[in-house]
C-alpha cells in the first residue's frame, strides 16, 4: 500500500472544529470515553468533548448527564458531572507547499468523576448523548437531527476483569484534510493492563435530538446507528473514490480523501484479556476535507501498480516508478534493515533486497529544502518459486516403524502446506499454514512411497516430491560350493538374502569378516568352521543364519620334467610335485605317442615318444568328488634333412646362380659350399657368377650343435652346365637418310649367332627372324637408336646397338626478294628438301587478289602480274603440296613475302 507523509506534519486538529462556513447550529461534533480503575470498587471516568469555538451553536453543557446502567438496561445512576472548564487547542497546520486557511478554532472539555461501581454480574455500561452535528455533514441522512452517544463498558464479576482499565486514543486524528493528498495517521491506543486491541471503523450512534438536544438521563443501550447516506459506510466514509483503512493491529488510519466535504467517522477499539473481548469503545470524529494547492507532492504507486509487476514471486529485485511532481532531488530509503547501502538519489531506481519479506519504501522529495514532502509505499518480495527442505528419517525397517517429518523452506512464516502421503499412510493428508513437522507417520508396508508437499505463500507457490523408503524384513541366507571340497581353502560365497542391502559374514576364523555381498575367502588352515551372515535392509533391521563348513587342504599339483630332446632315442623324466588331501589319487596322461601312454606313479623316468613335435602331458589328482588337472608341454626334435636345388633359367655365359636351400631341422643348422669355381659360402641360399663354360659340381656339408646333432653331406653335378653366348655386331648402308625415301639396309655381323631380330625404333615395329641382310623403309623421322638381338642354339642372347639419323621433308619460302632487273634476287623461287608429288602455290596482294599461281614447284616468280611489275609491299601466299614419303603427306604453308626494289 503507498502511504504519504508530509514532512511538514500531521494537522493535529481535533474532531469537532468547524471553519467559518460551518453551520451556525454546530455543538459537540467529536468524543471519547474512557476510564481508569482506582482500587476496589471505585472508577475515574473520562468523557472528553470537542466543539468548534467559531460556531454559533450552545456552549458546553454546564452539567453532563451521564448514565450508568447493568447489563440489563437498569438505570443505576444518573450522575451530572459540572463543567470542568474549556480549553483551546494549538492548530497545526504548517505545511509549507500548502496556502494555510484561516478561521479555525477548536475548543476541549475533560469532564470527569470518580464512580463507586461495586463488582456485579455483567458489569455496567456508562453513557453520554447529545444533539447535534450540524446540517453540512456530507456523508449523514439528516445530520442537523443527527446526535451523538459515547459509551464505554465496566466488565462484570463474572469475567474476572472488574478491576479494569479501559483503553484510550493517544493522538488526535486531524479535522482539516486535502482532497489530493493522502493522509497517514497513527490512530494507536495504549492500555494501562497491556490488553490487546483490535482497531476497525465502526458506525457510530446517534443521539439527542433537535427536541431533546441533551437526554438526562441518557438511554440505555442498544443505541441506534447514525444514518448514512447512499454511497457511504463505516468502511467508506468519505464516499466513493475515496479510500479509508486503519490496521486491525497497530491502529494506523491511511485516509486517501476524494470529494470535498465535512465526514463523520468511527474507529472502535476491541479490548481482549487472554483471547476474551472484556470492553470495546468507538470514538466520535470529523473530517473536513478540502481542496488544497500543493506545489510538491511525493506520489508513489501501490507495488501491484508497477509495470514490471508480475506478482510477488517474481525474484528479490523490485523496479520502482516514481510519480512524484514538482520535485529535483530524490532520497530513497528501501527500508532493508540489512543494510545501509538501501538508499538511492535517482529517479526511478531499482534494488535488489537480500532475502524475501515485507519493507516499508520511503521517497522524501528535496530533503532539507523549505518545501518537501515524503511518501511510503509497501512491496512484499518473494524469491520466486518456494523451494522445500524435508529432514525425514525414512529408510526404515518395517517392523515397528515410525517416521517424523521436519520440512524447511525459503518462504515467510506464513506459508501453508499441503502434504499427501498417499493411501498407504497412517494418515493421507495433512494441510494448514504453518504445518512443517509431521510426527508418527506409519505405513502400511513395505516399499516406496512417493510424498507430495504443496506450499503456497500469497502467489507464491511450490512442489516437491520426495520417495519414502520403507524396508521389509530382511531374510538371510546363503549358498556353500556344491563341490566344495574342490574349493581347497579358498572359498567363494553365494548370498541368496532377500530385502538385504547391508552384509556382515564372518568366515569362522578369527579376525576373519567382510562387507561384501559375495565375497571369496581363503582359509589359512583346513578344518570345520561354522559361517555367519547378518543381513540387513537398514541401519536396524537384520536377520542372522549360521551353516557349518568343512574346508579341504588346497589340491597343489605341479610337473616337473625335462625337455627338448631328440627323437632319436629319447628318455622322458616325469615327477609330480602334489600337495593336498592324504586321499588323492594321481592319473598321467602321456598322449597317443608316448611308451608308455598312462601311468598312477608319482615318478616317471623313463617315458619315449615315437614322433617329433609338440606333446602335451596331463597330470589328474582326485579326492571326494574333486578332481583336478595340471599340464605341461614337451617339444621333440626331429633328425635334420639336407638338399638344395638352383632358381630356373638359361644357363648362359656369364651365369648368374641363385641356390635353393631345401635342408631342414628344429635348430640352427650351419652351411658349407662349394660351387665348383672356385667359389664358397657359409649362407643358407647363397649367389654365384660362373664365368667360364661347362658342367660344375656343387657340394654342400650341414651340420647341427644342438637338439638332433647331426652331419650330412651331399654333392649334385647335375644342376650347372653353363653355354656360351654369341656376340651381337651389325652394319649399316649409311648413318644419315631422309624421309624419301628412308630406305636402309642393316648387315649382320655377330659371331656364333643363329637367329636375328631388329627394333628398328620406329613407330614400335619389331622385325624378328630376319636374314643376315635386312632391308627398312623408314615412316617416321628423328634420332632412331637401332637395337640388334642375335641368339644361338643355346638360346644365349646378345644385344647391339647403332644410332641412325632420318631427316624429315622440309619446305623453305624465301620471306623478300629484289625484282629490280639487276644480276641478283630477281626472281621468287620456293625449296624444298624432295621434289613434291603435287604442288600448288598461290600468291595475293593486300586486297586479296590473287597475282601469281602455280602448279610447278620449280616455278619461279618474277613480281608481276599480268606482265606489270608489283608495287613494292607485302605479299600473302599460300601452299598446298602433297610430300613424299609417309611422314605428313599433304601439308599447307603460309605466310608473306616481301617485294623489294
Amino acid at each position: 500500500m503507498v502511504k504519504r507523509l508530509h514532512t511538514y506534519g500531521l494537522i493535529m486538529l481535533l474532531a469537532g472544529i468547524f471553519f467559518p462556513f460551518a453551520s451556525q447550529a454546530a455543538h459537540i461534533v467529536g468524543g471519547e470515553m474512557y476510564y481508569d480503575h482506582l482500587g476496589g470498587s471505585q472508577y475515574r471516568v473520562y468523557i472528553v468533548l470537542y466543539r468548534d469555538c467559531n460556531s454559533g451553536g450552545a456552549e458546553f453543557d454546564p452539567e453532563l448527564s451521564l448514565g450508568v446502567y447493568n447489563s440489563s438496561g437498569g438505570l443505576i445512576e444518573n450522575r451530572l458531572i459540572p463543567f470542568p472548564g474549556k480549553q483551546n487547542l494549538p492548530v497545526v497546520f504548517n505545511n509549507p507547499c500548502v496556502n494555510q486557511p484561516s478561521g479555525i478554532c477548536t475548543e476541549q472539555a475533560v469532564y470527569q468523576d470518580v464512580l463507586t461501581l461495586p463488582p456485579i454480574n455483567g458489569g455496567y455500561n456508562l453513557v453520554y448523548q447529545r444533539c447535534c452535528r450540524g446540517p453540512s455533514i456530507t456523508n449523514l441522512q439528516n445530520p442537523d437531527d443527527a446526535g451523538l452517544t459515547l459509551m464505554t463498558h465496566i466488565p462484570g464479576s463474572n469475567t474476572g476483569a472488574a478491576a479494569n482499565s479501559s483503553a484510550r486514543f493517544t493522538n488526535y486524528p486531524p479535522l482539516v484534510i486535502c482532497n489530493n493528498d493522502e493522509l497517514i495517521f497513527n490512530h494507536a491506543a495504549n492500555d494501562p493492563d497491556g490488553d490487546s486491541l483490535v482497531y476497525s471503523l465502526a458506525t457510530p450512534k446517534t443521539g439527542g435530538t433537535s427536541a431533546a438536544p441533551a437526554p438526562n438521563p441518557p438511554t440505555p443501550p442498544p443505541h441506534a446507528n447514525v444514518q448514512w447516506l447512499a454511497n457511504h459506510s463505516a468502511t467508506q466514509p468519505l464516499g466513493p473514490g475515496s479510500v479509508t483503512q486503519i490496521d486491525p493491529q497497530t491502529g494506523v488510519l491511511v485516509c486517501d480523501p476524494g470529494a470535498v466535504g465535512k465526514y463523520v467517522v468511527g474507529v472502535m477499539i476491541k479490548e481482549y484479556r487472554n483471547g476474551v473481548l472484556i470492553t470495546s469503545t468507538i470514538r466520535d470524529f470529523l473530517f473536513v476535507v478540502i481542496s488544497c494547492d500543493i506545489e510538491l507532492q511525493a506520489i508513489l504507486p501501490l507495488q501491484t501498480e508497477l509495470q514490471t509487476f508480475n506478482g510477488f514471486c517474481n525474484g528479490l529485485t523490485v523496479d520502482f516508478e516514481n510519480n512524484s511532481y514538482g520535485g529535483t532531488t530524490y532520497a530513497w530509503d528501501f527500508g532493508d534493515p540489512n543494510t545501509t547501502a538501501d538508499v538511492s538519489s535517482a529517479f526511478e531506481p531499482s534494488y535488489t533486497y537480500a532475502q524475501s519479506g515485507e519493507y516499508l519504501v520511503r521517497l522524501i522529495i528535496d530533503p532539507g529544502s523549505f518545501c518537501t514532502d515524503t511518501a511510503y509505499m509497501e512491496v512484499k518480495v518473494r524469491p520466486g518459486e518456494i523451494k522445500m527442505n524435508l529432514d525425514a528419517n525414512d529408510s526404515v525397517c518395517f517392523i515397528q516403524h515410525s517416521i517424523d517429518f521436519l520440512l524447511s523452506s525459503n518462504a515467510d512464516s506464513t506459508v501453508s502446506y499441503d502434504w499427501d502421503f498417499g493411501p498407504n499412510a497412517s494418515q493421507q493428508f495433512f494441510s494448514g499454514q504453518g504445518v512443517d513437522s509431521i510426527y508418527g507417520i506409519t505405513y502400511t508396508g513395505a516399499g516406496s512411497f512417493p510424498l507430495n508437499i504443496h506450499a503456497e505463500d500469497g502467489e507464491c507457490e511450490g512442489d516437491t516430491v520426495i520417495n519414502i523408503i520403507i524396508f521389509d524384513y530382511p531374510v538371510a541366507d546363503f549358498d556353500l560350493p556344491v563341490d566344495y571340497p574342490c574349493g581347497g581353502q579358498t572359498v567363494s560365497f553365494e548370498n541368496q538374502s532377500t530385502n538385504s542391502f547391508v552384509f556382515d559374514w564372518d568366515f569362522g576364523e578369527a579376525g576373519a569378516s567382510s562387507t561384501e555381498e559375495n565375497p571369496t575367502f581363503t582359509y589359512n588352515n583346513p578344518g570345520v568352521f561354522t559361517i555367519q551372515l547378518i543381513a540387513g535392509s537398514t541401519g536396524t533391521c537384520f536377520d542372522t543364519i549360521q551353516k557349518d563348513f568343512k574346508i579341504y587342504k588346497d589340491l597343489i599339483m605341479e610337473i616337473e620334467n625335462n625337455d627338448s630332446l631328440c627323437i632319436v632315442d629319447n628318455q622322458f623324466y616325469f615327477n609330480g610335485i602334489v600337495s593336498g588331501p592324504d586321499s588323492t589319487t594321481l592319473t598321467w596322461d602321456f598322449g597317443p605317442y608316448a611308451t608308455p601312454s598312462t601311468s598312477n606313479d608319482t615318478l616317471n623316468p623313463n617315458v619315449s615318444f615315437s614322433i617329433p613335435g609338440n606333446h602335451t602331458i596331463y597330470l589328474s589328482g582326485e579326492y571326494l568328488m574333486c578332481k583336478q588337472t595340471v599340464q605341461t608341454q614337451i617339444f621333440i626334435y626331429k633328425t635334420p634333412e639336407i638338399g638344395f636345388d638352383i632358381a630356373p633359367g638359361k644357363q648362359c655365359q656369364p651365369f648368374y646362380a641363385q641356390f635353393v636351400n631345401l635342408s631342414d631341422a628344429d635348430t640352427e643348422i650351419f652351411y658349407e659350399w662349394d660351387f665348383g669355381n672356385g667359389q664358397t659360402s657359409n649362407l643358407p641360399a647363397p649367389t654365384t657368377t660362373y664365368v667360364d663354360t661347362g658342367v660344375f659340381e656343387v657340394f654342400l656339408r650341414i651340420y647341427t650343435t644342438d637338439g638332433c646333432i647331426d652331419t650330412l653331406v651331399l654333392t649334385r653335378d647335375d644342376l650347372v652346365d653353363v653355354k656360351p653366348k654369341p656376340t651381337a655386331a651389325f652394319s649399316m648402308s649409311a648413318k644419315e637418310i631422309d624421309i624419301c625415301p628412308g630406305e636402309i639396309t642393316f648387315y649382320d655381323e655377330s659371331v656364333g649367332a643363329s637367329k636375328y631380330s631388329f627394333n628398328p625404333d620406329d613407330d614400335g615395329r619389331i622385325a624378328t627372324d630376319v636374314p643376315a641382310v635386312f632391308n627398312y623403309i623408314y615412316s617416321t623421322s628423328g634420332n632412331k637408336n637401332v637395337i640388334q638381338v642375335v641368339e644361338n642354339i643355346y638360346g644365349c642372347a646378345d644385344t647391339s646397338i647403332q644410332q641412325l639419323s632420318v631427316y624429315p621433308y622440309s619446305v623453305y619460302v624465301p620471306n623478300a626478294f629484289t625484282p629490280n632487273d639487276d644480276k641478283f634476287n630477281n626472281e621468287h623461287l620456293t625449296i624444298t628438301s624432295q621434289p613434291a608429288y603435287e604442288w600448288h602455290m598461290q600468291i595475293f596482294n593486300r586486297y586479296g587478289e590473287k597475282i601469281f599461281e602455280s602448279f610447278d614447284q620449280n616455278e619461279e616468280w618474277d613480281g608481276t602480274h599480268q606482265g606489270e611489275p608489283v608495287p613494292d609491299g607485302l605479299y600473302s601466299y599460300v601452299i598446298d603440296l602433297l610430300a613424299c614419303g609417309r611422314e605428313n603427306p599433304n601439308r599447307s604453308f603460309t605466310g608473306t613475302i616481301a617485294v623489294l626494289r
